[in-house]
C-alpha cells in the first residue's frame, strides 16, 4: 500500500494531544520504516501520520497510541494464530479485555519481533488492541513511533469495523410517535 494511505484494517483510536492530523477514531496511516527499524515480511509499519518515522519533528509526541483490528468469527479457527509484533517504543497487546503480551523497554522493540502464540478465540466478535507507548525524546526534539504486526487468522473469519465502546458513546433517546388503536367488536349476521 502506498505510504501515507489509510490502512485497510487497523484503526487508530487514541493518540496524545498535539498529534498532527489525528481525529479519533480513524484509520491508521501507512508509514515508511525508520532507518533503525526492521520490517516484518509482507507488512508495513503504521502510525498516526507519515511524520511519525522522523526523530527531528514533533508530529508524534510522546504518549499512548492505541490501534485496533476487529473480526467476526463463526466457529473455531483452523489453527491458533501466531502473531509477530514490532513497536517503537513499548507495547501491550490485548485480545478483547485480556492481555496477550507486554513488550518492555529492555526488549529491542523495533528490530527483534515479539512472538505471540497460544491463544484460541471462540465464536463471536473480537478486538485485537495494541497500545504503543511512545517515550519522550532525551534530546527534547521529535520522537519516532509506530507499530508493525504480522499474523494469520485461518477459518471462518471476516475483518469488520471496530465498534465504539459504550463508555465513549452517549445518546439521548428520541421519542418515536406510534399509532395505537383499540379493537371494536363487530357482529356479522348471516341471512338464512
Amino acid at each position: 500500500m502506498p505510504i501515507g494511505n489509510s490502512d485497510q484494517v487497523w484503526s487508530l483510536i487514541a493518540a496524545p494531544p498535539g498529534t498532527t492530523g489525528f481525529s479519533s477514531p480513524g484509520p491508521a496511516t501507512v508509514i515508511t520504516s525508520n532507518a533503525g527499524w526492521t520490517t516484518l515480511s509482507d507488512t508495513q509499519w503504521i502510525s498516526a501520520n507519515t511524520g511519525c518515522t522522523n526523530t527531528t519533528t514533533t508530529d508524534c509526541p510522546s504518549g499512548l497510541y492505541s490501534y485496533q483490528l476487529c473480526w467476526e468469527q463463526c466457529g473455531p479457527l483452523a489453527f491458533s494464530p501466531l502473531l509477530q509484533i514490532l513497536a517503537d517504543d513499548t507495547a501491550t497487546v490485548s485480545l478483547d479485555p485480556d492481555t496477550l503480551t507486554t513488550i518492555p523497554t529492555n526488549h529491542i522493540n523495533f528490530t527483534d519481533p515479539e512472538t505471540i502464540l497460544g491463544f484460541t478465540p471462540g465464536t463471536g466478535l473480537h478486538t485485537l488492541q495494541v497500545d504503543v507507548h511512545n517515550d519522550p525524546s532525551s534530546g527534547g526534539g521529535g520522537t519516532a513511533t509506530g507499530m508493525d504486526l504480522s499474523g494469520i487468522l485461518s477459518g471462518y473469519v471476516r475483518i469488520v469495523p471496530c465498534q465504539v465502546t459504550p463508555s465513549t458513546f452517549t445518546a439521548t433517546p428520541t421519542p418515536t410517535p406510534t399509532r395505537t388503536s383499540t379493537p371494536t367488536k363487530t357482529s356479522i349476521t348471516n341471512p338464512t
